[in-house]
């Protein structure tokens, strides 16, 4: 992700550094702003990632952080994770799923942030519409742009990766609407002040 991000942005004064969240290479007090998007779920020791954020913010500076919430609330992921777990006939390894299960509740971020030092703040669930001109399309992202891939492709090969994606394209045309179409996307947003 980083090399796409040294692509797009394109600025002498911006520097990329390759880091462990849990334990930041920087010193104490010295960024106005810290955010993480969608990143903190992977974390092993998620409070060490809060505590970390905490540290190296600036007195008065502001963080911001956004998880996903449960699949059940992000149909078509949902469908998609469903779909997955029907057709493979192995268990799925333990990350299949870990963003949206790991930090969707929001009395635990509020904790997270406390015990990080955090006492000025908010977590409050977000709502977005999300778009797509094709279900395929939304199918290929879920399936291939997830490490599943690999457990589908050893298992099925080619042929079983299509027919999972066609598959969740079907039921999101069934389910949520014919394409082009539109569903929910919810999240967490926690905002927060040192």
């Amino acid at each position: 992700m980083l090399d796409v991000a040294k692509i797009k942005v394109k600025a002498n004064h911006v520097e990329f550094v390759e880091a462990d969240a849990q334990d930041l290479p920087f010193p104490d007090n010295c960024f106005d702003l810290v955010i993480c998007q969608f990143g903190f779920m992977f974390l092993p020791d998620k409070q060490k990632g809060f505590n970390e954020a905490w540290r190296v913010l600036k007195p008065g500076g502001q963080f911001l952080f956004i998880t996903w919430d449960k699949a059940e609330n992000n149909i078509t992921l949902h469908i998609s994770q469903q779909t997955i777990l029907q057709f493979l006939k192995a268990t799925p390894p333990p990350y299949f799923g870990k963003a949206y299960s790991a930090m969707n509740d929001p009395d635990q971020l509020q904790r997270y942030t406390t015990e990080a030092g955090f006492n000025k703040g908010t977590v409050e669930k977000i709502t977005l519409i999300g778009e797509c001109s094709l279900a395929i399309n939304a199918a290929i992202g879920f399936v291939e742009g997830n490490s599943i891939v690999k457990e589908i492709l050893k298992e099925g090969g080619a042929d079983l990766l299509h027919t999972i994606e066609s598959t969740i394209a079907s039921r999101i045309n069934e389910q949520v609407g014919k394409d082009p179409f539109c569903s929910t996307l919810n999240a967490w947003l926690g905002e927060y002040y040192k």
